[in-house]
């Protein structure tokens, strides 16, 4: 989670170490409200944070796990190029979101966290949480949508039902 976080395997290796250093000198003070793993989590994401304030640059994050559905690459080259460049193309989406928003995305879509437990990694209510997440994927298919056309299907044709009783 880290390292989609700050963006490369150094920075999330030198975040983690901070962030085991402060839980450690902050284990007396854990009160034991939320579950330990979260009370790591909130502190690894605010160490995450601070280091990029620290930094004052956007990251790039790797795209490992995002895309779950991959196109078929059976049908050779062009659509592994396709793939390869679908990928890349998200990729730079996520990583050019604003940091509220990719934070957000990351969390729940990437790390796989229910809503509740990212909104509380990232101290937000559940409702402020939630249209985050949604403005990170509206910019994402936004980007998406005005690089590849648009993704919506087309809207089906409703089927009308009969009021007459079969017998």
């Amino acid at each position: 989670m880290l390292i989609r976080l700050v963006g490369s395997r150094t920075d999330a290796e030198e975040v983690a170490q901070e962030a085991l250093v402060k839980a450690w000198r902050a284990l007396p003070r854990f009160r034991g409200e939320a579950q330990f793993s979260t009370w790591l989590y909130r502190i690894a994401v605010n160490e995450g944070k601070r280091k990029l304030a620290r930094d004052g640059r956007r990251q790039t994050l790797p795209i490992d796990d995002i895309v779950d559905d991959v196109p078929d690459l059976s049908e050779g080259p062009p659509a592994l190029a396709e793939s390869a460049e679908v990928e890349a193309y998200l990729e730079r989406c996520i990583a050019e979101l604003p940091a509220h928003y990719r934070a957000a995305v990351v969390l729940r879509d990437v790390e796989g966290l229910a809503n509740e437990e990212a909104a509380e990694l990232l101290e937000l209510d559940l409702r402020n949480f939630k249209s985050r997440l949604h403005r990170g994927r509206m910019a994402i298919r936004r980007r998406l949508e005005d690089y590849y056309g648009e993704l919506t299907p087309p809207p089906r044709k409703r089927r009308r039902l009969s009021t007459r009783r079969r017998t």
